[in-house]
């Protein structure tokens, strides 16, 4: 037996093995939004958003560079505005929900630090608002 078959192999673990193991994107999933890091608490700080289409489904991944405390005292929140038609003349006009005016769809997401408060809303622009 050839004695380099085996060195080679052995010499690719050893020199490998020191190197973490690097998470990279989501697998299907598209990186809409990293912005720089923010504030001195890693569980506020968005570290990235992720979104992926599957048929007539969307699915957002939010990543943040640590985790919650377990306390009640703390609550995470995000919002997600929609834009489905790309015109400002459409969807809600008077920037409740969003800063830009033309949003279409509103998503928010909250969830308390000892998970007794979580609160998932969907929100479809319909023109029954009164102009403001």
């Amino acid at each position: 037996m050839n004695p380099l078959r085996m060195f080679i192999p052995i010499a690719l673990i050893i020199l490998l093995s020191p190197l973490p193991f690097v998470y990279g994107q989501p697998q299907g999933y598209v990186l809409i939004y990293s912005p720089p890091r923010a504030y001195n608490a890693d569980w506020m700080d968005v570290k990235a958003v992720y979104m992926k289409e599957e048929g007539e489904k969307i699915y957002f991944r939010i990543e943040y560079y640590g985790v919650m405390p377990s306390s009640k005292d703390y609550e995470r929140s995000i919002a997600i505005c929609i834009y489905a038609d790309r015109n400002p003349q459409t969807g809600e006009d008077r920037r409740i929900w969003c800063r830009l005016q033309g949003a279409d769809y509103f998503i928010k997401f909250s969830l308390s630090g000892d998970n007794f408060y979580y609160e998932a809303l969907l929100f479809k622009w319909n023109n029954t608002f009164p102009k403001g």
